[in-house]
């Protein structure tokens, strides 16, 4: 699906255009943006027919392997333009979706496979905004920023689910909070990897003197650029609690199992020297003098608790259980 949006040289707005009205009557439009939404191969084609774009950056757009970059290509002397990878979140498995925007003096295109968030609503202000402040340098920024602006309620989504984790009232077994945490954990590591690589682009958006306009919107640039680093903040914020909640887990299990371990430890050692005695007047020999004393077995008994006795108090001591 292909949708324009043209302004006029007398400052009309116009929707609802195709492509073969920007060809017929392109002296007409001051400047216009086209939106590929999940293009057909034939509306893919006019990238090539149409637009006359480079072929290598053609074939980016068709391939979606590509991080986000910024890369700029010349026509002639006069026909500039630049082509921008962005990353938009898929709000269900986090992983990035290419879009890809060819910018110009006097156009802008905007090539992406799946439906955006909030572009109906993006197109909507646009249309709603004054035409004298409408170009193609304001659809940019506008489409970046929603773009940024959609990470938010993803990453906020993986904090709750952090908190969730660390909330004692909905505890879960050890290996199941170990395993959800690694997932958690995993869903930080796939935001970042969309996150760093947009503030990067921002920052040479930012810095770079080749692009026209963009000076004018610098403020509202560098906006998004702080929204991006607040957003790594977070990032690495979360990490770090995730981090911190997987090391309490393992400390509590590790000091269940030292807790275990004592215990057993303790039983064994008060049972060794009672399966000592026991053992050793067990035996089927003849000749054992304490077998005929007419009080040995209650002797016997004596020593194993007073042995049992002395035991404790000596664990005790020594604070084994406390």
């Amino acid at each position: 699906m292909i949708n324009i949006v043209a302004v006029t040289n007398e400052n009309q707005l116009v929707k609802g255009l195709k492509i073969t009205d920007l060809k017929s009557q392109k002296e007409a439009f001051k400047w216009y943006w086209v939106d590929f939404e999940n293009p057909t191969s034939e509306e893919a084609e006019y990238l090539t027919t149409f637009f006359e774009f480079h072929p290598l950056a053609i074939e980016d757009c068709l391939h979606f392997v590509q991080r986000p970059k910024i890369n700029f290509y010349e026509k002639s002397a006069h026909d500039k333009y630049a082509f921008f990878v962005l990353h938009a979140l898929n709000k269900n498995t986090y992983e990035a979706e290419e879009v890809d925007v060819f910018f110009g003096n006097d156009f802008i295109v905007s090539f992406h496979k799946g439906a955006l968030d909030g572009l109906s609503e993006l197109k909507q202000k646009v249309e709603r905004k004054l035409l004298e402040e409408l170009s193609p340098v304001y659809v940019l920024h506008a489409l970046i920023d929603n773009l940024v602006d959609n990470y938010f309620p993803i990453l906020y989504e993986v904090e709750d689910q952090i908190l969730m984790l660390d909330d004692k009232k909905h505890a879960l077994p050890t290996k199941a909070m170990i395993d959800r945490l690694f997932e958690v954990r995993s869903d930080l590591v796939l935001l970042r990897k969309t996150i760093v690589p947009m503030r990067e682009l921002l920052y040479r958006i930012i810095n770079i003197n080749k692009l026209e306009g963009i000076m004018d919107f610098k403020h509202y640039f560098l906006d998004v650029h702080d929204h991006l680093w607040k957003l790594g903040e977070m990032v690495e914020t979360n990490r770090e609690l995730t981090s911190d909640i997987r090391d309490n887990l393992l400390s509590v299990q590790s000091h269940k199992s030292n807790s275990t371990m004592m215990t057993l430890t303790v039983i064994t050692v008060i049972f060794s020297p009672l399966t000592f005695i026991a053992g050793l007047y067990g035996m089927n020999f003849d000749n054992i003098p304490e077998l005929h004393y007419k009080y040995g077995y209650f002797i016997v008994l004596g020593v194993m608790f007073v042995l049992t006795v002395g035991l404790i108090i000596l664990f005790n001591k020594k604070g084994w259980f406390k």
